[in-house]
């Protein structure tokens, strides 16, 4: 339409240009200046189709190479989204596994050192005794190597009170301290000798007996110092070589506790640094599922938006083919019309400067009506078609009046285009403003999504962790009963077979009570009555004595019947202990059970809360998708409806003004014409 509006204008220009300029017989002919404007036009149309398919090849190209990566791309995405919640799972059953191994075994390391801690008091406790025992007996054994030197000084028959005396006090201490292990290493004649030496003061008494050799003879007091003396130091190098043995000991059992809490330090910091990196991992993994998801998303978006693009880019290219193929052949037709050569021997014949304003009035209707013809014709206008008959027909005032008309529709059309493209840009500015809401919801419907499934995921966990809580309280607590069963019905067959044994055994000691309590006794004591000569008719008769081992076997019943009671006793105390704490862990199980369920019932809540959401919000993103697709092929409508009037809107406004322009120099040439 804007190119046959140009060779209309160009027509009448040159119609108008006949009267103008054939004063000039130099220049070319009009119809030669007309061929030529239409030859420019018809090689600027072919220009603008070629570029314009090098334009479309290279956006088919961009439209194929983008669809291709970025369905690769979204192929990729949604493999790494799974990939990423695989690893997510991993990372946190495995960050929960390695936390559970680095209580396990601080608690171990803290019993480990508790009881290192343990041994090493004992062993400074042992120490401590050893030296304090050490050093008393170092101190007995200086006090008897002086009194083995003092008896030793003098005559052992003839000891002075002063030394006498010198050694009780020495032999004192010793005497003191370690009595029980002097007595042990004694006899008891040399016990009795020592004692006696140290029995009061140094009398003339004590230093008798020490001279009398009947009792306490001085050299044997001198060997027993000897000996103790010599018992000390013995003892002094056990109790030595037992400490050293007991350090070795205790060096080897520290040894091997530190090696064993040192290695259970390490596979702490390793299982800690593990953790650590599990938990690392699985927070980078919920990160990068975020950008992945997001990324998926905007490629999802992009790849609908490019195919809506490109279809729409498809369309509105076969739509400039179609018009530019019927402008070029419009142009090429008013071309062959004037090299025509008929038409053209026509032309060439007629003088323009010698016809007279009839005929020049007559021959430019007629090239024009045909001109008007053949665009209606190519163009399917019947307004042209028509207006062409009349310019042949009708008389001038008739064509002026249509020329009039034919203006008239053409500013109401110029009126209409700037109206329809007041719409299109309002309804594209607004399509677009839907969209980016829409948009926008659809992103924020996804993070809704991906967020209630992460929180979805995470309740499931917990809830199967609990539910296995449960699980296995309830299975400790079958077990317990059962166990509980076992040990009542073992409490009850030991009671049962102690009473039944205790009966027996009570019954077999009354017996036996009975007869040797009673009858027994009375016939002992008859035997006892009885005279010790025999008469001369009777033989002699064995006489009845009591068993001797009746009081043993009596003895032994009845402590065999204690422990049995003792055994019964500890039993029942047993029983009610067993009792007690099976009570008392059903109780605590029973609360942990209610705990958990409480919790299961918590988390259940929201889990099917968090799926209610999920599930509205999917509805919603379901809902938001079709508004986008709906929003898009309102978009490509109102593009398929506008895209041409917005983007040529300039030209066609200035083409009808200047087909205007040019219905107007028409009406002014048939004007002069009638004249």
């Amino acid at each position: 339409m804007m190119r046959a509006s140009l060779l209309l204008g160009a027509l009448f220009l040159s119609g108008s240009a006949l009267q103008i300029d054939f004063s000039d017989q130099g220049t070319k002919s009009p119809v030669q200046r007309v061929v030529g404007l239409l030859k420019e036009m018809s090689a600027q149309l072919e220009a603008e189709g070629k570029e314009d398919e090098k334009m479309y090849n290279q956006m088919g190209c961009w439209c194929e190479t983008n669809d291709r990566e970025k369905t690769q791309a979204i192929a990729d995405a949604q493999q790494r989204e799974k990939d990423l919640e695989s690893t997510i799972q991993e990372t946190a059953a495995k960050a929960a596994q390695n936390k559970a191994d680095v209580e396990y075994l601080t608690k171990q390391i803290a019993e480990q050192k508790a009881s290192l801690e343990e041994a090493s008091g004992i062993r400074a406790k042992e120490q401590g005794e050893f030296r304090s025992q050490e050093k008393d007996m170092l101190q007995s054994v200086a006090s008897l190597k002086n009194a083995v030197r003092v008896m030793g000084s003098v005559q052992l028959s003839q000891i002075p009170k002063a030394s006498l005396a010198q050694v009780q006090e020495l032999l004192r201490e010793p005497m003191k301290k370690h009595s029980q292990f002097i007595t042990a290493s004694l006899s008891g004649e040399q016990h009795r000798m020592v004692m006696s030496l140290l029995q009061g003061p140094a009398s003339d008494k004590v230093t008798g007996l020490l001279q009398n050799k009947q009792h306490a003879p001085s050299s044997a007091i001198f060997g027993i110092l000897k000996q103790m003396k010599e018992e000390f130091e013995t003892n002094i190098a056990k109790a030595s070589d037992e400490e050293k043995q007991g350090v070795t000991e205790f060096n080897g059992l520290k040894a091997a506790k530190t090696q064993e809490i040192a290695a259970a330090e390490g596979l702490v910091d390793s299982k800690t640094v593990e953790e650590a990196e599990a938990r690392e991992t699985n927070a980078q993994s919920k990160e990068d599922l975020v950008d992945t998801r997001a990324a998926l998303s905007a490629d999802t978006e992009f790849l609908m938006n490019l195919k809506i693009k490109c279809k729409n880019f498809d369309y509105e290219y076969q739509q400039r083919v179609k018009v530019r193929t019927e402008e070029i052949q419009a142009v090429s037709e008013a071309s062959n019309i004037l090299t025509d050569d008929d038409n053209s021997e026509d032309l060439q014949a007629t003088n323009f400067m010698q016809l007279a304003s009839s005929n020049r009035a007559s021959k430019s209707r007629d090239v024009a009506a045909l001109a008007l013809k053949k665009a209606g014709v190519q163009l399917a206008s019947p307004r042209l078609i028509a207006l062409s008959s009349s310019m042949r027909l009708d008389a001038f005032e008739k064509v002026k009046e249509n020329i009039d008309k034919v203006v008239a529709a053409l500013k109401q059309e110029q009126a209409d285009e700037v109206q329809q493209k007041d719409f299109c840009v309002s309804q594209l500015n607004q399509n677009d403003k839907n969209t980016a809401a829409k948009t926008d919801m659809r992103e924020d419907l996804n993070h809704k999504i991906a967020t209630l499934e992460s929180l979805s995921v995470e309740l499931t966990e917990a809830i199967a962790s609990l539910n296995a809580q449960v699980a296995e309280s309830q299975i400790e607590m079958k077990r317990a009963s059962e166990n509980r069963e076992k040990q009542n019905h073992e409490f009850q067959t030991t009671v049962e077979e102690q009473r039944t044994a205790q009966t027996i055994l009570q019954r077999a000691l009354d017996r036996l009570k009975s007869f040797y309590d009673k009858k027994a006794a009375a016939l002992v004591q008859a035997n006892a009555q009885e005279p010790g000569a025999a008469s001369s008719e009777m033989p002699a008769q064995a006489t009845y004595k009591k068993s001797g081992g009746a009081n043993g076997a009596m003895s032994m019943i009845e402590s065999i019947i204690q422990e049995s009671k003792e055994l019964e006793k500890d039993a029942a105390q047993a029983e009610s202990d067993g009792q007690a704490a099976y009570e008392t862990m059903i109780k605590d199980s029973n609360a942990s059970i209610k705990a958990n369920q409480r919790d299961i019932t918590a988390k259940s809540e929201n889990l099917a809360q968090a799926q209610s959401d999920k599930t509205q919000a999917g509805g919603d993103l379901q809902h938001t998708n079709q508004d986008l697709l709906s929003l898009g092929d309102a978009s490509q409508a109102l593009h398929q409806q506008c895209d041409f009037l917005v983007s040529n809107f300039g030209l066609r406004q200035d083409s009808r003004t200047q087909e205007i322009e040019a219905l107007s120099q028409a009406k002014a040439i048939f004007s002069g014409a009638g004249r």
